[in-house]
């Protein structure tokens, strides 16, 4: 909005001292030659004039500019000013804790959340519990309250009411670090910065170079860097433009892989690439995910991921309607579709 009042006032004002000038120098030709017909001015004084005339337009549009340059810089204090002004989602009074040991348990206790101006429960969830060791497959329509349910676990969202427990620890009392330490979560938009490829991956951050290799390799990233003559340190544009939204999918991927949590979120991880791509990336997510940790990810290709999962939750309009083992709950969703028990050797369709 401001960016929008800041090119409209700027247009404005260019047009308009244009305007002027131009007919301020018409006018004085005007008056000019009616001057030399009537003898009270030379060819050469009017001349002068118009030249005269230029010069003083030149400082009014200067000042204009420099006018339209403050009222930028202004909006931009005034920005910076309302978000130092916003509340902190965590009060100061409030000793955070550091996890010493990695968290084994999530505990969602009577928890509601409702988005601004809407009277209608986004999420309603009176207990659901997750464990070392589960691998969970989020279902449902759309709308149903998958990707808030996944925000609010991560930190994203505060609930509105009741309480979200990792380990045996609030989440809001949690430091940021912590969080940040155990927790990763995969957006469906993934936002990348101005900079270059490997920045993009490893967030500036030191990584294990073979685990990063690997990962590349894995996930076809060393295809993306391989279309450019600077490979790995292809310069990517703010928010990613350039890169298609399956490739841009691959590096948020990417990044959850070498931070290597404890608690991994993804919320639709295969929904922007084709399906060789997706096979490459379950298949990753299967060898990365380590026995004790948690696993939830939401999907509308159930087929496709039922083979990695070992518990399947289905949200209808921000509530738990069933909650159990794929063989159980797939058949219910799915009558007709053959379903196989997951394998440690796993087969993607």
């Amino acid at each position: 909005t401001y960016n929008l009042k800041h090119k409209s006032i700027n247009n404005f004002s260019i047009s308009t001292t244009a305007s002027i000038a131009m007919l301020a120098y018409v006018l004085a030709i005007v008056v000019g030659v009616y001057q030399i017909e009537a003898g009270n001015l030379t060819m050469g004084g009017l001349i002068a004039c118009s030249i005269l005339g230029g010069r003083v337009i030149a400082p009014v549009s200067r000042a204009i500019q420099q006018s339209s340059q403050w009222q930028q810089v202004s909006q931009s204090l005034q920005l910076v000013d309302n978000i130092l002004n916003i509340d902190k989602e965590r009060k100061e009074s409030c000793a955070l804790f550091e996890l010493k040991t990695p968290p084994s348990s999530i505990e969602i206790d009577q928890v509601r959340f409702f988005y601004q101006q809407s009277e209608t429960a986004q999420i309603n969830i009176e207990s659901l519990n997750f464990k070392a060791g589960d691998r969970v497959a989020l279902l449902g329509p759309i709308g149903s309250g998958k990707s808030t349910l996944l925000k609010l676990i991560a930190g994203l969202y505060r609930p509105s009411e009741g309480n979200i427990n990792i380990g045996d620890v609030n989440l809001w009392e949690i430091s940021p670090q912590a969080i940040a330490q155990y927790i990763s979560y995969l957006p469906q938009n993934v936002s990348l910065f101005k900079g270059t490829l490997q920045e993009n991956l490893t967030l500036s951050k030191k990584v294990d170079e073979d685990l990063f290799i690997e990962i590349i390799k894995l996930l076809g990233i060393d295809q993306i860097a391989s279309q450019s003559p600077k490979n790995i340190q292809l310069e990517i544009s703010e928010g990613g433009e350039g890169l298609s939204d399956g490739q841009r999918q691959l590096v948020g991927l990417a990044r959850i892989f070498l931070s290597k949590p404890k608690i991994w979120l993804l919320d639709e991880p295969t929904a922007s690439i084709d399906n060789e791509s997706s096979q490459k990336v379950l298949q990753t997510i299967d060898n990365m995910v380590n026995d004790e940790d948690i696993l939830i990810m939401s999907t509308h290709r159930p087929m496709v991921v039922h083979k990695l999962v070992n518990r399947v939750i289905v949200i209808k309009q921000g509530k738990i309607v069933e909650d159990g083992h794929p063989d159980t709950i797939m058949p219910k969703l799915m009558p007709n579709a053959p379903i196989a028990k997951p394998s440690n050797n796993m087969e993607l369709i």
